[in-house]
């Protein structure tokens, strides 16, 4: 599916529904990463060898889940950046 259909909303119900089960994936990646990078690191490695194992069995788009997972980690950077430069000072460590 190109990015064209996809702005043009042909997207179905399941498949939003796919994107925002993997949203907090992506939310839990990056709350893996506060913890210590290389947790972040496993969980991002853990999910990317799982989805594209099963696109390769099931031939599902997995681009679709990891689309909602990079979202959710995009999200969840923006939010954290924004809480430390509001309250955390300017240490953004």
């Amino acid at each position: 599916m190109s990015i064209k259909r996809w702005r043009e909303g042909h997207w179905t119900k399941r498949d939003w529904l796919r994107f925002w089960l993997h949203f907090p994936v992506g939310i839990i990646t990056i709350l893996a990463c506060q913890l210590g990078w290389v947790y972040g690191l496993i969980f991002a490695f853990g999910f990317l060898v799982y989805e594209l194992n099963e696109d390769m069995h099931l031939t599902d788009q997995a681009f679709k889940d990891i689309l909602g997972w990079l979202w959710g980690m995009a999200f969840t950077i923006i939010g954290l950046l924004l809480l430390l430069s509001f309250f955390g000072g300017s240490d953004l460590t």
